[in-house]
């Protein structure tokens, strides 16, 4: 299925800048000056604050698509229309990597992995903002175990000043060494006793990725509320820890859109009777192969609005 994603909301991403431009600018009385503030070009999604932010931890589809703007920001809309060029920026990769407080280094995105929708877009005349540029991202094409940069910058704006701190988004992957396709059987009851009979929509044999969240945590797909709640990709943390090559304190969460979107939180009218517990987890093969053959089992029990008792289990096993 293909799915396009938001990497920040434009308007968090706007007072960002905004308090970015209000700390350049002098105050007298107690009020902001702007009358001296030089245009700049910006990215608004962009800059080391909204690195986070610009992870591409949960794209797993077969092709996904980030989006990002042009600013042009100052005290009045564009003059006219001004014409921005964008590009990949290997030097702002390496100035990153180059600090020694950023603790994880990355490599390129290969040019297979990603396409520029349009790698030029203009400010039109009046307006501030241009229009989203899109960056389609092949995950199926990037080796999850490794971590990925792939920073783009503003590379000329028609004589406007580009701006240092938000000239750059930095579209970002974090390696992991348990992230990657796994074989994913989900067995699910309409009770607490799992004894009875399996319901109808377990299944055996399916394939998934679990996404990286960081060097130590994945995303693991949570079967019960993909079926019994629609709308959003409902998932369990499992964190561990990696002294390679030993992989240990295998740790299961429900992740924070699962507690709140799918309708399990508090007050929602499901209640957690249990889990995510991690019922089996077998660690095999080397870092050579991705710990091919490794398993995780993760259970949890649920009651549902209605009041009825579920049980499902997910078992996972890394290809």
């Amino acid at each position: 299925m293909k799915r396009t994603k938001n990497i920040i909301p434009l308007f968090l991403a706007a007072l960002l800048m905004m308090a970015f431009f209000n700390s350049c600018v002098k105050s007298r009385s107690g009020a902001t000056d702007f009358g001296s503030l030089t245009p700049f070009m910006t990215i608004p999604e962009g800059g080391l604050n909204n690195f986070g932010a610009s992870g591409l931890g949960r794209f797993v589809d077969a092709s996904d698509t980030a989006w990002f703007h042009v600013n042009y920001a100052a005290t009045t809309v564009a003059p006219h229309d001004i014409v921005v060029t964008l590009g990949v920026d290997n030097d702002a990769m390496a100035i990153y990597n180059a600090d020694p407080t950023h603790v994880v280094k990355f490599v390129i995105l290969p040019d297979s992995a990603f396409s520029f929708t349009t790698t030029t877009i203009t400010v039109r005349a009046g307006q501030s903002y241009s229009d989203a540029v899109g960056v389609v991202i092949l995950p199926g094409k990037i080796d999850p175990t490794t971590s990925y940069m792939l920073p783009i910058s503003i590379t000329d704006a028609q004589g406007v000043n580009i701006s240092a701190n938000f000239g750059t988004i930095y579209f970002n992957k974090i390696g992991n060494p348990l992230a990657g396709a796994y074989t994913w059987d989900f067995t699910r009851w309409q009770s607490f006793d799992t004894t009875t009979a399996p319901q109808g929509s377990s299944f055996t044999g399916h394939t998934t990725i679990a996404a990286a969240v960081d060097a130590t945590t994945i995303y693991l797909p949570e079967g019960y509320l993909q079926t019994a709640v629609t709308g959003a990709a409902y998932s369990t943390y499992l964190a561990f820890t990696y002294n390679a090559p030993v992989l240990s304190n295998f740790v299961p969460s429900f992740d924070a859109l699962t507690l709140s979107a799918s309708g399990i939180g508090p007050g929602s009218g499901f209640t957690i009777v249990s889990g995510p517990v991690l019922d089996k987890a077998i660690v095999a093969g080397t870092p050579a192969n991705n710990f091919r053959g490794t398993v995780f089992r993760i259970r949890g029990q649920v009651i549902n609005p209605t009041g009825g008792d579920r049980t499902f289990i997910d078992n996972f096993t890394k290809q």
